[in-house]
């Protein structure tokens, strides 16, 4: 579960709260009476190029590596099973260094879109 609240806050914060994407657990004096799931978001087209140029240069580096993608799932479903039973932190504990970089090249572009102005 996300977030924990109390029903006088989330009518405080209702706004807030409504553009969030973490699930609200809400309670009255301590006591579980609801809870707000919200829908996911449509993906904005900046964050759907930003996931294009991402596979782009996964691409590239995988050419560079002489990696299939066939290799890299393999590799990747390898890595999964053995850490199955554990909280991964995919960008940082990533399989080889190719899925490293594609991970950490996406999320520096969806994070440099999210900071420029909507056009």
């Amino acid at each position: 579960m996300g977030v924990r609240i109390g029903i006088r806050e989330l009518r405080e914060k209702l706004a807030e709260y409504s553009e969030s994407s973490v699930p609200i657990e809400v309670t009255r004096h301590g006591q579980t009476v609801g809870f707000y799931i919200p829908v996911p978001r449509r993906p904005s087209q900046s964050e759907r190029d930003a996931l294009l140029e991402a596979g782009r240069r996964l691409q590239g580096e995988l050419a560079k590596l002489g990696i299939t993608e066939d290799e890299l799932m393999a590799d990747f479903q390898a890595w999964r099973r053995r850490h199955a039973d554990q909280d991964l932190s995919f960008a940082l504990k990533a399989p080889n260094a190719a899925t490293r970089t594609a991970l950490r090249e996406a999320d520096n572009i969806i994070q440099s879109r999210r900071a420029r102005p909507a056009r």
